[in-house]
């Protein structure tokens, strides 16, 4: 079976090695076709669009949309490294499935450039677990740590206060509420699906995380643009060292303060960005 997508016509199927092809787009939604991707068992096909990701269990016959998780829909790659696991580069980064293509979950720690025109898997990924991510302008990345086993994954609830000082300028504030995903490696490294990444260690029943300063200045960025401050340059900020302990059911919470300084348009500024936390482990 080959496959072709296409720019509005959807999906084409051929039986016969291309010679002749059929139209095969029952249920499929998005005919803006951007990447085809076929397990190596034939008995998923998943199609990338500028609408999502939509997937066929029966040759293309009929498809369903598959999107949960993925925040970005305009998919502009896939590419399987097994049956079950499978890539998705979008214009908001890379995305991973473990199950065929169900669900997704990003996965950007330590990713400069969030548009991912291309993703190739190694033709060894089974034993080096790595991954290839090609993006608009920012070069080739890759990422071995997407197979290293899991140690601990945490759901985090953050509440956001940022204040900033510049300057010439008012005082400035924001506050913000959202998730994050952190995950726990048994290399000892971390990382989450927004910027943040580093080390950690385990001492008694008390987790401690080395946050590197490099994630910790992408999120001030983030921060400074949600405020209005898209100019801010050389931005410089410290590395943090954050406790935490679990209790019995796997919950926790606390605080910490992220502090950076930067410039804009040549006048020197200050930002602490405040986080509170409740999490739980789902490993």
């Amino acid at each position: 079976m080959v496959f072709a997508g296409t720019n509005g016509d959807g999906v084409f199927k051929s039986t016969n090695g291309g010679q002749n092809w059929i139209q095969v787009n029952n249920n499929l939604a998005n005919t803006y076709v951007t990447s085809i991707a076929i397990s190596s068992d034939y008995s998923t096909v998943l199609a990338g669009t500028e609408g999502g990701v939509f997937k066929s269990t029966n040759g293309g016959r009929s498809w369903t949309q598959v999107n949960s998780g993925l925040e970005n829909s305009y998919v502009f790659s896939i590419a399987f490294a097994s049956n079950s696991t499978v890539f998705a580069g979008t214009e908001g980064g890379v995305f991973k499935s473990t199950d065929g293509g169900q669900s997704w979950t990003k996965v950007n720690s330590g990713l400069d450039n969030a548009y991912v025109f291309s993703v190739a898997v190694s033709p060894t990924y089974s034993t080096d677990g790595t991954l290839f991510a090609g993006t608009n302008g920012g070069g080739v990345f890759n990422d071995p740590l997407l197979s290293t086993p899991v140690f601990r994954q945490w759901n985090m609830k953050i509440a956001e206060k940022a204040k900033i000082s510049l300057k010439g300028y008012p005082s400035g504030t924001n506050s913000d509420n959202y998730s994050e995903k952190w995950t726990l490696y048994e290399n000892g490294l971390f990382g989450t699906d927004t910027d943040l990444y580093g080390t950690w260690k385990q001492k008694s029943k008390k987790i401690i995380l080395s946050l590197d300063p490099e994630g910790i200045s992408k999120n001030v960025v983030r921060v400074l643009k949600d405020i209005s401050h898209d100019k801010a340059e050389e931005i410089i900020a410290s590395k943090i060292i954050l406790t935490i302990k679990e209790n019995k059911d796997g919950a926790f919470s606390g605080k910490y303060r992220e502090s950076a300084k930067f410039q804009e348009n040549g006048v020197k500024g200050k930002i602490t960005i405040d986080r509170k936390f409740n999490g739980s482990s789902d490993k």
